[in-house]
């Protein structure tokens, strides 16, 4: 029978072969004196991946892969080795070296020896352009601390550890587990955070983008609260009243320089902005709420696996 791992670390992978020798290594170095399991979920990686991950398998069988048929994104491939896990802790991190697998076990510690039921990570430098990336995280984050009413430094850092209990719990409902370190932290459990440093990325190129934080954001939105719409609209509201002050601000600067003609037409038109923008955001976001619980009714997996090598 097999014995039960202390830690699991669940990994991600996407096109990250010329990081996955190094890391594999750190690891190995890092959790030398645990007991561990090294859960790698190949979401459909393009390059030599998942070669690189069979080939250290034949050397540690302590690594665990799961390879998808396709791309289904970082949150399915978090779910896919939340479910193959069999330790009591599980570690979550990413492929691309920017968490440094030294830090792991101070995260176990603070759960077995400080009896917390999760340690989450808190970058203490962020390596991203400010704009793009920092600047969209800083604002799901307090938007995710607004909905939850509990504080939390960074929901963005993969470096995370946990008790399975909390897997366990959404065992029948696999949507929610995307989200799980935002369903921990709304639950009256003792956690803590762990200061730590990013490293800069290896090699290859960040597939975290503006795009995907806001889709990322909205899913947040749809997942965690029960009024989507009023949510939306608060949102929307706060961005497009920037907008406002800029396009009032411009509306001034015109009617100083033309002595006021045509003014009233540019007072108008960001309301109406303001207006319609509301309307398409609050609609948008039904949609997609609509378009969840259809899914979860129709009981749509959230990927397909084409190789489980356990």
């Amino acid at each position: 029978m097999k014995q039960t791992p202390l830690v699991s670390i669940v990994i991600p992978v996407y096109n990250e072969e010329q990081n996955l020798p190094t890391l594999i290594d750190e690891i190995e170095a890092a959790l030398a004196g645990l007991d561990y399991e090294a859960v790698f979920v190949d979401d459909g990686s393009k390059d030599g991946s998942f070669d690189i991950l069979k080939h250290r398998r034949e050397k540690n069988r302590r690594l665990k892969i799961i390879q998808f048929n396709d791309n289904f994104g970082q949150q399915a491939a978090f779910t896919a080795g939340y479910q193959s896990a069999c330790g009591e802790i599980i570690v979550t991190m990413d492929a691309d070296l920017q968490n440094d697998p030294a830090y792991i076990p101070q995260f176990v510690e603070r759960i077995v020896k400080d009896g917390n039921s999760a340690a989450f990570g808190w970058r203490t430098n962020r390596e991203n352009s400010f704009f793009l990336r920092q600047l969209p995280s800083r604002f799901f984050n307090a938007l995710r601390n607004r909905l939850l009413q509990r504080p939390l430094h960074d929901y963005g850092c993969a470096l995370n550890a946990f008790r399975r209990q909390f897997v366990d719990e959404l065992v029948e409902s696999p949507g929610h587990l995307k989200h799980i370190t935002t369903y921990i932290a709304s639950k009256r459990v003792n956690y803590v955070e762990v200061q730590i440093r990013e490293r800069k990325r290896h090699a290859g190129k960040s597939h975290y983008n503006f795009m995907r934080l806001l889709q990322l954001g909205l899913d947040l939105v749809i997942t965690t609260t029960q009024k989507p719409v009023v949510t939306t609209a608060l949102l929307f509201t706060g961005a497009v009243s920037f907008i406002l002050f800029l396009c009032t601000a411009t509306a001034v600067a015109w009617h100083m320089a033309q002595d006021g003609a045509g003014v009233a037409v540019w007072l108008l038109a960001p309301f109406m902005f303001f207006v319609s923008a509301l309307a398409c955001g609050a609609l948008a976001l039904i949609n997609e709420k609509v378009s969840t619980l259809l899914r979860h009714m129709q009981k749509k997996p959230l990927y397909i696996i084409k190789e489980h090598m356990d």
